[in-house]
């Protein structure tokens, strides 16, 4: 089935979209202190809409669905797209943090970033370098999370981050859909990424 939600196209119109979470039991992320993390992956899912269900059964339609989702997220969350690139195309197997941490194997949960953060020895830096990461939080809790890029012509701090199910994008700070408190972190460890096993 293919979906458009364009005036007068015969296509059907895209119902809403969910994205669940679903656990990947077989899986662990692992802290340099051997903290197990668990993680998940994003469900796409399609509403039923005006009574009827949709099944999204190939590769194909799973892949454009989440294209019009992500179009809606954007027309909606980003003022200006213009100040935005995207890096990699929609990918709903992680969220920011398993970008960050799991190169977008696996997506993991806020809650625990913060052990992550102080199990590999990251601090609070001022100001930041390419390869160091950002948190953003909000009413005390942390939203989101990306890595810093390079700084643009002007000498601006650019960052790389995934947005929830959909792709990565290079921005700055407050060019993104989860506005917030930012802080910058770094770590002397060579690599940011965990270490993953089969639980």
């Amino acid at each position: 089935m293919q979906f458009n939600g364009d005036v007068g196209s015969t296509k059907p119109p895209v119902p809403p979209a969910v994205f669940a979470i679903k656990p990947s039991p077989g899986f662990v992320a692992v802290t340099d202190r051997g903290r197990e993390i668990p993680l998940f992956q994003y469900e796409v899912l399609a509403l039923p809409m005006n009574g009827q269900k949709y099944a999204l059964n190939t590769e194909e339609e799973r892949r454009e669905f989440v294209a019009v989702a992500e179009s809606r997220f954007l027309s909606n969350r980003v003022p200006d797209a213009n100040q935005v690139v995207r890096l990699i195309e929609t990918n709903p197997q992680a969220n920011c943090h398993g970008w960050v941490f799991l190169e977008g194997r696996f997506g993991i949960e806020s809650t625990h970033v913060p052990s992550i953060l102080e199990d590999q020895g990251y601090f609070v830096v001022r100001e930041p370098r390419a390869g160091d990461l950002v948190t953003f939080e909000s009413r005390g809790e942390l939203i989101h999370s990306g890595i810093v890029g390079e700084r643009d012509g002007e000498g601006s701090v650019l960052i790389e981050s995934k947005w929830g199910p959909f792709g990565v994008y290079l921005h700055g700070p407050a060019a993104q859909p989860f506005p917030g408190t930012c802080t910058f972190y770094r770590s002397e460890r060579p690599s940011r990424v965990l270490m993953i096993r089969q639980a």
